[in-house]
């Protein structure tokens, strides 16, 4: 009698991979897609990317592959990516005529910018060796120009152009625009010229739009026929500390000298500044060290306008000077009482209220406090403002002048204001929205409030957050 031998059963699924693989096709019911890093459950992720390994290892069962093969797994995620952006590339081609650009001319397109960094990537992969033949038959298919240094070079051309239309000014070496190194191009665009590298076609292009081949030349030109303007408007050369229509001329001319010192002064401007009869000696001329003629010059103006000279002024800087000399014991008993009998004030409390007018009517003119670098009426008022922060935080500040402070709106520290704002917002999302900002949200706004609890979070990890942010966000009831 023949013995039947049946097949084996097959193996029986875990039931841990089956509560797992009930989880994932809940997920995709309910978001149409497969979990990512920007998802916060990441042991779905782990487990999605387990099956990918086993599947190369062929660990997976035929049940096992059936399975995920009816939700339609996607086995090769990057290779699913990649499709997507270049079928996203072809249609943009089609619809627009053109490949996409970080900085068109024209308005940008949805998604364009991301789709001009993943051009570049490939160019990158492209150059490196890293991009398969498959891929670059189909990137070749639609003329795709692999040459990245042309097109990125047409690129920055027209980031330079709607810079210089919207700030009617060249940038510096270190400005960005567009997410792009705008300077730092400019800066090699000069040097590749000044080398004679660079092609004639993109000078062309380059002078077509005034483009400045030497700011430094250009600079100095300004500075120097800013010079010539005072000595007609003052009969004299700047001071040390002088500042002429924005422009710090007495620093510009100790510049030149010290570049001619160095043997750095071009023989052109030296011949200019001869011209004009320009102090190359380090000793001080008659009209800075001549007492007498400075002290007159105050008492006609203290007699004209009842005040000190505004800070800014020629005199101002002369006043400062005979405060420091007095503070240091190295003023005369002659010159103090000269000063006092024309009622000069020993204080620097008037300049501070002069300065304080001065932030006052910036903050009701702009709405808003001044940046570091800003001037304001020839006076360095962001500084000025600056300064007035530190003092605070150093008790160096009078009460009445903090509360003259505190009456325009000025923010002593503007960073825990900003935190401040931060809470306050994170504080009306929670009550209105009942749940806490996900930083992986569509939503910019809650997108922000999101990454900003992951900084809080991440700074009381390491033991950086203050005992007054971690109360602030305690109150509100934080999840640390």
């Amino acid at each position: 009698m023949t013995k039947i031998i049946y097949p084996p059963d097959p193996p029986k699924i875990p039931d841990n991979w089956m509560r797992r693989y009930c989880e994932l096709k809940k997920f995709l019911d309910r978001y149409g897609r497969f979990p990512s890093v920007k998802d916060a459950q990441k042991s779905m992720l782990m487990w999605v990317c387990t099956q990918r390994v086993k599947k190369r290892q062929d660990r997976l069962t035929s049940a096992q592959l059936s399975l995920l093969n009816k939700l339609s797994f996607d086995w090769d995620p990057h290779k699913t990516r990649w499709l997507e952006q270049y079928t996203n590339l072809k249609k943009f081609i089609s619809d627009v005529g053109r490949f996409p650009a970080r900085a068109p001319k024209q308005p940008a397109r949805p998604n364009e910018k991301r789709l001009a960094e993943w051009c570049i990537q490939q160019r990158r992969y492209y150059k490196q060796g890293k991009l398969s033949s498959e891929r670059q038959a189909s990137l070749t298919a639609i003329k795709f120009n692999w040459q990245q240094h042309d097109f990125l070079w047409e690129e920055y051309y027209t980031m330079l152009t709607l810079f210089k239309k919207e700030k009617r000014c060249w940038p510096k070496s270190n400005d960005m625009y567009k997410d792009g190194y705008l300077g730092r191009w400019c800066v090699s665009q000069r040097r590749t010229y000044k080398h004679g590298t660079l092609s004639q076609s993109r000078i062309r292009l380059l002078d077509k739009l005034g483009f400045d081949w030497s700011p430094h030349d250009t600079r100095w030109e300004h500075f120097y026929s800013r010079y010539l303007s005072f000595i007609r408007a003052y009969n004299r050369p700047p001071a040390r500390f002088d500042v002429f229509q924005g422009n710090a001329l007495g620093a510009w001319c100790s510049n030149q000298r010290q570049a001619r010192n160095k043997g750095l002064l071009s023989a052109k401007n030296r011949q200019l500044l001869d011209a004009i009869g320009f102090d190359w000696g380090k000793t001080k001329r008659d009209w800075q060290t001549n007492w007498d003629s400075m002290y007159l010059a105050l008492k006609e103006y203290m007699s004209t306008y009842h005040s000190m000279p505004k800070k800014g002024h020629l005199l101002s800087h002369w006043c400062q000077r005979q405060r420091q000399a007095k503070k240091t014991c190295k003023l005369t008993q002659d010159r103090i009482k000269a000063l006092d009998d024309i009622g000069f004030s020993w204080s620097n409390y008037s300049s501070w209220q002069q300065n304080f007018e001065l932030l006052r009517d910036y903050i009701q003119q702009y709405q808003h406090m001044p940046d570091q670098r800003v001037s304001y009426k020839e006076v360095r008022l962001g500084a000025w403002a600056q300064m007035q922060r530190m003092l605070a935080k150093k008790n160096k500040l009078s009460a009445d002048q903090l509360g003259c402070l505190k009456s325009c709106g000025f923010v002593l520290d503007p960073l825990a204001e900003a935190f401040q704002h931060s809470v306050d917002q994170l504080r009306r999302f929670i009550h209105q929205k009942k749940k806490w900002p996900a930083s992986s949200s569509s939503d910019p706004n809650e997108k922000k409030l999101g990454k900003f609890c992951e900084r809080q979070r991440q700074a009381y990890k390491k033991g950086k957050l203050s005992k007054d942010r971690i109360a602030l966000l305690d109150e509100i009831g934080f999840k640390w």
